[in-house]
């Protein structure tokens, strides 16, 4: 998460970080935080049949496999939203501005994270041989994939929260100027 710092800090064009320990206690935080809650959303999305499947051959409630089976959507949806929220304000080392103006940003990395990860788990569905060719190897690789996609979505979220505030602002300036 401190590497998230330092692209977040980049991009809004800041070439410094925060000092090493802060910087750190940052990244702990946000890994504790958001971290475990986009891990939470990636199981609820690529799991979520398997759990299903194995809640369904314990004998459980085929109603309550059905009703997982949906429900983890949403459910992912929120755990990833809060993710990115929590990232797109405490990640940078500058005073965000509003909910409003982060909002379209993190919808953009929210819509790219849950397409990456619907395709990546499709591919998963769909090559079942994938793993008994591989072996473990294959999760291993499907967790570097998602984790990749994963920050290609909130680096690009990011960047285009920063540009629609770099317009916004220089709006709001040339309309004060007149």
């Amino acid at each position: 998460m401190a590497q998230v710092e330092r692209g977040a800090n980049r991009i809004y064009g800041d070439e410094h970080d925060r000092r090493t320990a802060s910087k750190y206690l940052n990244g702990l935080l946000l890994a504790c935080s958001a971290g475990l809650l986009i891990v939470a959303a990636f199981v609820l999305v690529i799991a979520g049949p398997v759990i299903a499947d194995a809640w369904r051959q314990a004998g459980w409630s085929e109603t309550l496999a059905t009703l997982w089976s949906i429900a983890r959507w949403p459910i992912g949806m929120v755990a990833i939203i809060g993710a990115f929220s929590l990232l797109f304000k405490k990640a940078p080392r500058r005073s965000q501005p509003d909910a409003s103006w982060l909002s379209v940003g993190a919808a953009v990395s929210v819509v790219l994270w849950l397409a990456l990860t619907g395709v990546l788990a499709a591919y998963l569905s769909l090559s079942r041989g994938l793993g008994s060719t591989y072996g473990p190897l294959a999760g291993q690789i499907g967790m570097l994939l998602w984790a990749y996609a994963s920050s290609i979505a909130l680096f690009i979220g990011i960047a285009f929260a920063a540009q629609l505030e770099d317009v916004r602002g220089r709006s709001a300036r040339s309309s004060f100027d007149r």
